[in-house]
């Protein structure tokens, strides 16, 4: 996966829209591009900030990854959806139930009725790491009755699957299983949500260029997480991430952003009219500014 990085979230999104623009000149308008962000807010972000730029731009679709797993299954035929939350929790506590009556966990649930939802939080981390119920048990010690579970868990997620439900991390694995690569850029915005199933789902889709705030020399602390992560699980052997540069001079802070969580460091002030401050007591005051600067 290439990754293209800078501190700044606003020289990405520059960034970003450049490399749509060239695309589109290079391969005509109507060539095919696929941006997949985070989340549905970030999706209308995207989408504003590219009929700003272009007025109007064709085959480009802007998605969240579960947006990217639907369309994957509906292209395929296949009649699967999301359980609720409800739903996952009562599957959990049959799963309890069904363990041995001496059972530390089933007694510890049993005494504790909102523990279930606990333990669900718990697993669904598991499933969207996308750990596997052979892996977890090898690697835990044998007395833990949670690998249990999620093995037991896991099998009867897969069988719910059988009758049309599933969890949101069997959903994403399925949309994986049948996704393939399309003609057209794809291109990964946002370095949050970037889990085990979605990897997965990603790396069907390659190649795949990913735009990730942090700083690609390693010389400031700030997205030092998001640094390592890109160089563990997405620069390929031998690769080094590529750095974005600003291309207009637009930038949030500019190079004041390399001096966050650096409790030495000096840096330089912003101009005088860089940085507004706005107060809101309520909803309303804040409809009220939004609509003022609209």
């Amino acid at each position: 996966m290439k990754v293209v990085a800078h501190l700044d979230p606003v020289v990405l999104e520059g960034e970003l829209l450049r490399r749509i623009e060239e695309l589109k000149e290079r391969e005509g308008k109507t060539a095919p591009v696929l941006v997949v962000v985070p989340t549905a807010r970030l999706v209308g972000h995207v989408q504003r900030r590219m009929a700003k730029k272009f007025g109007a731009v064709l085959g480009v679709e802007v998605t969240h990854f579960h947006g990217l797993a639907e369309h994957v299954l509906e292209q395929a035929g296949e009649d699967l959806k999301p359980a609720s939350s409800r739903i996952l929790t009562e599957l959990l506590r049959r799963c309890i139930e069904d363990s041995p009556d001496g059972s530390r966990l089933r007694q510890f649930v049993a005494r504790r009725p909102g523990a279930a939802s606990s333990l669900m939080s718990t697993i669904r981390d598991l499933r969207e790491a996308g750990v596997d119920p052979a892996d977890f048990n090898h690697l835990t010690p044998p007395s833990l009755d949670l690998p249990r579970l999620y093995d037991h868990y896991c099998t009867r997620i897969g069988e719910l699957a059988q009758e049309g439900l599933t969890d949101e991390a069997g959903y994403i694995a399925a949309a994986t299983r049948k996704a393939s690569r399309k003609p057209g850029a794809v291109f990964l915005y946002g370095a949050y949500e970037l889990i085990g199933v979605h990897l997965d789902l990603l790396r069907k889709l390659e190649p795949v260029t990913a735009l990730l705030p942090f700083d690609p020399t390693g010389n400031s602390p700030a997205g030092a997480y998001a640094e390592r992560f890109a160089r563990k699980f997405l620069v390929g052997e031998g690769e080094v991430p590529e750095a974005a540069h600003p291309r207009d001079g637009t930038s949030l802070a500019g190079i004041n952003l390399a001096s966050l969580y650096v409790e030495d460091g000096r840096p330089p002030g912003l101009p005088v009219d860089h940085v507004t401050l706005d107060d809101f007591q309520g909803a309303a005051q804040e409809v009220a500014w939004a609509v003022r600067r609209a």
